[in-house]
């Protein structure tokens, strides 16, 4: 078992407006992470994940995932290959598989 701790998760900025608190797990196979988005997210284009699938639910405020109105309660799944943005102020938790890497993320057009 492994616990990690609120005070032990690692923060960093990413694609533009997304604030993201990664919790690092002893895992290759599955990640765990906040995510804060506060505008869009990329500022243009998409993003597309090379090697990782996961799952989203919204804890708090609403938005949209590539057009379509998300809210609190509300889950989705981002397929690897798989364009997607998003927009609205919201916070969700993303859990994927295998273990994300920054390196599997790129804007595209």
């Amino acid at each position: 078992m492994q616990i990690i701790k609120y005070a032990d998760k690692t923060v960093h900025q990413t694609h533009d407006n997304a604030l993201v608190d990664e919790y690092y797990m002893h895992n290759k196979l599955i990640d765990l992470c906040v995510v804060h988005i506060n505008g869009r997210t990329p500022l243009k284009g998409k993003l597309v994940n090379s090697d990782f699938s996961c799952v989203c639910y919204v804890l708090n405020g609403s938005g949209f995932v590539c057009g379509n109105s998300i809210s609190v309660g509300d889950a989705f799944n981002i397929l690897a290959h798989e364009p997607y943005w998003f927009e609205g102020n919201f916070i969700m938790i993303m859990c994927g598989t295998p273990a994300f890497n920054p390196n599997q993320c790129q804007i595209i057009d």
